[in-house]
């Protein structure tokens, strides 16, 4: 369990300095892969889970600017967000 947690960190918080590189589709991804040991296939799922949480980032960016301004959308999704 401690290990699978420990993994799980280390896999987030690399994926995480990741992103913030612009490229974090080539080079990143390679130090990330090369760094962790990874196979070609955890490297795609990581990279497919990157992706998707760079998705979910640009619609929370995108709906930040309609919360400050308090607009009805942006309360609903407020709302959901909790």
């Amino acid at each position: 369990m401690k290990k699978t947690l420990i993994a799980t960190i280390l896999l987030l918080v690399t994926a995480t300095v990741a992103m913030a590189n612009p490229g974090f589709g080539g080079r990143g991804l390679e130090a990330m892969k090369s760094a962790l040991g990874l196979s070609d296939e955890q490297a795609t799922q990581v990279e497919a889970i990157m992706q998707d949480e760079r998705a979910r980032m640009d619609a929370i960016l995108d709906i930040l600017p309609r919360l400050k301004a308090g607009d009805s959308y942006g309360a609903q999704t407020s709302a959901w967000l909790g």
